[in-house]
C-alpha cells in the first residue's frame, strides 16, 4: 500500500481537492457502516450489499475464517458467522486511506480489536486482534468495498488472553 505523506495537494484545483476530501469521508463512512453492520446485523444481507458484485473477503491467521468470492458468498459467510456469534463489537483504529489520482479506487488499513461471544457449544467471550486492509471501488458514483483482507494476530478466549492462547482453534 502506498503511503502518501505530501499533505496539501497544491497541484490540484480547489474543486479537485474538495472532491478528494468528500471521497475520503465517504469511504470512512462506508467502513464505519461496515463495522456497525458487522456488530448489529443478524443476516448477511445489508453487509454484503456494501460490497461490489465481485468482491473478495478473506481472513488468515489465528481463527482462519477463509476466503469468500462474490457478494453471495460474502452474504453466506456473514450469515453463518452471525448464527454462532450473537455478540460482536468491532473497534477499529489507526486508519489510513489512499485515494487513487482518478478517484475511482482506494485502499485502506485499520487495526482491529473485536470482542465477541462465540456460542457454538459452550459460550465463550473471545478476543480477535488483527490488521484489516481493504480495497474500495466507486461504482456508478457510489463507493463500495471491493476486497477485505484480515490478517488476524490473535484469536483468544478472554479468560486465556493472547499470550497463553494466541489461537483458540489450534488447541
Amino acid at each position: 500500500m502506498r503511503v502518501d505523506l505530501r499533505g496539501s495537494r497544491d497541484d490540484l484545483s480547489l474543486e479537485e481537492r474538495i472532491a478528494r476530501i468528500e471521497d475520503t469521508l465517504a469511504i470512512r463512512t462506508l467502513w464505519a457502516h461496515y463495522a456497525h453492520l458487522a456488530d448489529t446485523e443478524d443476516s448477511g444481507d445489508s453487509i454484503s450489499e456494501l460490497h461490489t458484485e465481485t468482491a473478495v473477503w478473506e481472513a488468515h491467521g489465528p481463527g482462519n475464517f477463509g476466503r469468500y468470492e462474490g457478494r453471495a458468498a460474502i452474504r453466506s459467510f456473514f450469515e453463518n458467522l452471525y448464527a454462532v456469534s450473537p455478540f460482536r463489537h468491532h473497534a477499529m483504529t489507526n486508519d489510513y486511506l489512499d485515494l487513487s489520482d482518478d478517484r475511482v479506487r482506494a485502499t485502506g488499513r485499520w487495526k482491529l480489536t473485536d470482542l465477541c461471544t462465540m456460542a457454538a457449544g459452550e459460550p465463550a467471550a473471545v478476543l480477535l486482534l488483527g490488521d484489516y486492509e481493504a480495497e474500495f471501488a466507486k461504482v456508478d458514483g457510489v463507493w463500495c468495498i471491493d476486497a477485505v483482507h484480515l490478517r488476524s494476530t490473535a484469536w483468544s478466549d478472554w479468560s486465556q488472553g493472547w499470550v497463553a492462547q494466541p489461537d483458540r482453534d489450534a488447541e
